[in-house]
């Protein structure tokens, strides 16, 4: 993974806090994706790298676990997700990132080794929505797959997608449907009115890639909307650096990630933190 954590206090300065944020949210405030564009054909080799890179963090028992997944849909893309619950956490992470000068060298030149493999990459933040989101916002856990949902309004209308939103969510509460959607602002590296909605699937069958349209409200959003587009990724565990709770959630699905070991090792800092 891109050693992005050498970037990150100067990125804490210019990440600003939605005021529309919500103050009573529960699960982590804050979503990093990084994102690789791979070219064609050359993503066994990618693959290999970033399994050492996988590799690296766990051996240094980094304090960051995150999430690797790679595009079923449209373009060749592996997609890193980090999350933290707040902007402290995330300043105490580079901190202890800077100080394990080993890492960073050993990701610094994966970084290099990978330079020819892929077209760009782009790092975005985005915070959670809970009043917009619908289930427990636990991260994989049993997850094979997600469903991600980018949707950018039209300037001034970001009242229509929380109205859709906030609908969506009455809708799914009154089925009491066992589904949980994420919905993220982003505040960082995309366009301004930009949202992100994560659903995490169990397998493919799950998947539904029509937006769900309620009537008026949803009329009114399709309106308000720029440009709306889901991808389906499915979950690469040797590629990613795991969170202790995904491997005790399924420990069969993690086997091949470099972090996993027994659920009583102390000695990795933050085992009982959520990614």
């Amino acid at each position: 993974m891109k050693p992005v954590f050498l970037l990150l206090f100067a990125l804490l300065l210019l990440v600003p806090t939605p005021a529309s944020v919500a103050q009573e949210a529960t699960g982590p405030r804050i979503l990093q994706i990084y994102r690789d564009r791979i070219h064609s054909g050359r993503e066994s080799a990618y693959e290999e790298l970033e399994i050492q890179a996988a590799q690296a963090a766990a051996r240094a028992d980094s304090p960051a676990p995150y999430l690797t997944m790679s595009s079923m849909s449209g373009p060749s893309e592996a997609w890193y997700l980090v999350w933290y619950d707040s902007y402290l956490h995330m300043e105490e992470t580079a901190d202890s990132f800077f100080r394990n000068t080993a890492l960073s060298a050993e990701l610094n030149r994966i970084l290099r080794s990978k330079g020819d493999l892929i077209s760009g990459s782009d790092t975005i933040f985005a915070q959670y929505r809970p009043e917009l989101s619908y289930g427990s916002d636990t991260g994989p856990l049993r997850a094979r797959f997600y469903a991600i949902s980018t949707v950018r309004i039209l300037p001034g209308h970001d009242a229509e997608f929380v109205e859709f939103r906030r609908n969506t969510r009455l809708a799914h509460q009154k089925a009491n449907e066992p589904v949980s959607h994420s919905v993220y602002e982003v505040v960082s590296g995309m366009p301004d009115g930009t949202f992100i909605t994560l659903t995490p699937l169990a397998a493919l069958r799950d998947v539904n890639l029509g937006l769900e349209l309620l009537g008026e409200p949803g009329k009114t959003f399709r309106q308000a909307t720029i440009s709306s587009e889901t991808q389906i990724f499915a979950i690469r565990p040797p590629m990613s650096y795991a969170a202790q709770a995904w491997l005790a959630a399924d420990p069969e699905f993690w086997t091949t990630n470099a972090a996993a070991r027994p659920l009583n090792d102390s000695r990795r800092p933050g085992a009982t933190r959520r990614p």
